[in-house]
């Protein structure tokens, strides 16, 4: 028996140090393949900063360091859903939430007031592409779902 929950454990981890950073990578190219909302000489605007709020939450806050500490985020997301730590993945769970609606988005909101308009634009552009509509909000969806029930599934 004691050898059994070692092996639960290094299985875990295992699955956390591949699918956590697949789903980061996955959850980032989904949020920048938006297409832009205006295009202006020079710039292409491309992906949207509302969904990258809630897909990374607090980890675009750490400046150059997003992409491992989110990568770093998804690693403990999958390993916390892997091993079945109920109370430490809801707890993950609402914080991010949390913390993208209270923090994240009130700040792309402030530092940009043409983003909802923007968003509305790329949002009706989506709808006219199902495939790539599919692609940026697809694996999301199936990844919270996945980690819920995971989570609350005795």
């Amino acid at each position: 028996m004691s050898q059994r929950t070692p092996d639960k454990h290094a299985r875990a981890i295992a699955i956390g140090l591949v699918a956590g950073p697949l789903l980061a990578i996955c959850l980032n190219v989904a949020a920048v393949a938006i297409p832009a909302a205006t295009r202006s000489a020079g710039h292409y605007n491309i992906g949207n900063e509302l969904l990258m709020a809630v897909f990374f939450s607090y980890a675009l806050f750490t400046l150059q360091l997003t992409a491992p500490f989110g990568i770093a985020m998804y690693v403990a997301y999958v390993y916390v859903a892997v091993a079945r730590k109920r109370r430490i993945g809801l707890a993950l769970f609402a914080a991010h939430y949390l913390f993208a609606a209270v923090v994240a988005l009130p700040f792309f909101l402030h530092r940009d007031p043409g983003l909802p308009g923007k968003t509305a634009i790329q949002f009706a552009m989506l709808r006219e592409r199902p495939l790539t509509l599919l692609f940026c909000l697809g694996p999301f969806f199936v990844a919270n779902l996945w980690y819920l029930i995971r989570l609350l599934r005795r």
